[in-house]
């Protein structure tokens, strides 16, 4: 899972989502048009976007948020 993914997750996006009866674990992100983006997410198919549209805004790191190494 990347960076963005987490911040994703942090801003209220589910981690995983039912397609049917399958279930997607989220990857990473999409970018999309006015500053949204979307989750991508891993079915057993392959990658798809899906969850909630959030605003780029909302995926900024926090002052005082540090990359765990």
């Amino acid at each position: 899972m990347t960076e963005y993914a987490r911040r994703y997750l942090s801003a209220g996006a589910p981690e995983t989502i039912m397609h049917g009866e399958y279930e997607g674990t989220l990857v990473d992100i999409q970018p999309l048009v006015d500053g949204l983006v979307c989750g991508i997410y891993r079915f057993p198919g392959g990658d798809c976007i899906g969850g909630p549209t959030l605003h780029r805004s909302k995926l900024r790191r926090k002052e005082g948020d540090h990359d765990e190494t």
